[in-house]
């Protein structure tokens, strides 16, 4: 389970988009960066198109209430887990 403590600015949930259904009036939409999303889920041994959590500008305060697995990646930024900068593109086994 994972807890939002703090959203950050435009924190959302994004998959790939709805492809194909533009002539109903329904846009892709979708994650921005494709190329990072696909690789994180590789990484992380997800479907391909599994939806990411996409975060700009300040990113939030999330709390893991169980033993898991995460990744980031895409623009350079710098993340902490547990106060520690964490690698960009590498899967982290996280234990609770």
């Amino acid at each position: 389970m994972l807890k939002v403590l703090k959203a950050g600015f435009f924190s959302t949930i994004q998959d790939n988009g709805r492809l194909g259904l533009l002539n109903k009036g329904v846009p892709v939409s979708g994650v921005m960066d494709s190329y990072s999303a696909s690789k994180l889920n590789m990484l992380l041994d997800n479907e391909i198109n599994a939806a990411v959590m996409e975060i700009t500008m300040t990113g939030p305060t999330l709390e893991f209430e169980e033993s898991t697995y995460i990744c980031a990646g895409g623009a350079n930024i710098s993340i902490t887990l547990n106060n520690n900068p964490i690698q960009l593109d590498l899967t982290i086994d996280f234990v609770r």
